[in-house]
């Protein structure tokens, strides 16, 4: 790495610590029995609950916090393995939740849940794999009993936006956290599909 790259890559880093923000939108979803999910990506099997141990190929700290999370029994994990190792994790949790980086409560109610984050191996990523597991997440919910979900995505991720909008979700708020010099702060706002721009926005309120 050149001199060059690695000031600017140490000065994004920097001022992120410094000063960051960023912008959230809630959604809810009251999972019906809904249209079929999308197909599996060929090669890919599904996983759940204790399958997800099979861990991916070089992620060490994402596994442990695979386990982690399946000693709790508030969450519910979905997987895609690809050749016997993990190549999407996703979470469900049962009850009100509290996002521990932006602070924000997502309270469903005693008979809701919570739709947690999903993450994808680098090397699967642009295949199609969280818009084919999200419907089956909300087959899942419902199986367990859960109505409604809650979940959050942030809005810079265009592709997530869209699965959730096709999969019928309702957008219900906009949040704007910001942070400087480990300050924090939020704006929040009632917000529907009509508010939010697919592709790039700004994250100014």
């Amino acid at each position: 790495m050149s001199a060059g790259i690695a000031w600017r890559y140490w000065r994004r880093r920097l001022l992120r610590r410094l000063w960051a923000r960023d912008a959230w939108l809630l959604v809810r979803h009251h999972p019906p029995l809904g249209p079929p999910p999308l197909p599996l990506p060929p090669g890919y099997r599904l996983l759940a609950g204790e399958e997800l141990r099979v861990g991916y190929p070089d992620q060490p700290a994402r596994d442990a916090r695979i386990r982690r999370r399946l000693a709790d029994a508030r969450q519910v994990g979905l997987g895609l393995a690809w050749q016997g190792r993990l190549a999407y994790d996703t979470w469900i949790w049962r009850g009100p939740y509290r996002e521990p980086a932006t602070r924000i409560l997502l309270d469903p109610g005693p008979r809701g849940g919570v739709l947690l984050d999903s993450w994808t191996a680098p090397a699967h990523r642009g295949r199609g794999l969280h818009a084919a597991m999200l419907l089956r997440r909300l087959d899942a919910a419902r199986e367990m009993g859960l109505d409604p979900l809650l979940g959050l995505v942030h809005l810079d991720n265009a592709p997530a936006l869209a699965a959730q909008r096709g999969a019928g979700a309702e957008a219900l708020m906009r949040y704007v956290c910001r942070r400087l010099l480990g300050v924090g702060w939020r704006r929040e706002e009632e917000a529907g599909w009509h508010d939010v721009e697919l592709r790039a926005h700004s994250l100014s309120p």
